[in-house]
């Protein structure tokens, strides 16, 4: 499995698009791609429990940006809120086929 880690500057209900810096040499997803993105949500108080939207995605935008970050855009259906991405991995959530995961 391949990880990435980014931020994300742009969020809809079916759509998503990540920034990301790009290491010279290392696999990145192309457009096509399927992937599978665990998205960590802000905690603005100290009594929320940490969420985590998970869902698989369609990558449908590649654009380098000036200084050398990426967005990539990204369509989904069907999000799913669990209390933190460390529970996903515990529940062995089912990964997507391409071996890519966000």
């Amino acid at each position: 499995m391949l990880e990435l880690s980014g931020i994300a500057v742009e969020i809809d209900t079916g759509s998503l698009v990540l920034m990301v810096e790009r290491v010279d040499g290392t696999a990145f997803p192309q457009v096509g791609d399927r992937v599978r993105v665990e998205l960590s949500l802000p905690v603005n108080s100290p009594a929320a429990t940490p969420k985590c939207l998970i869902f698989r995605a369609l990558v449908v935008r590649l654009e380098q940006m000036t200084g050398g970050s990426w967005q990539i855009g990204l369509t989904f259906r069907k999000p799913r809120v669990i209390d933190s991405a460390a529970d996903a991995l515990k529940k062995g959530v089912k990964r997507a086929g391409s071996g890519w995961e966000m």
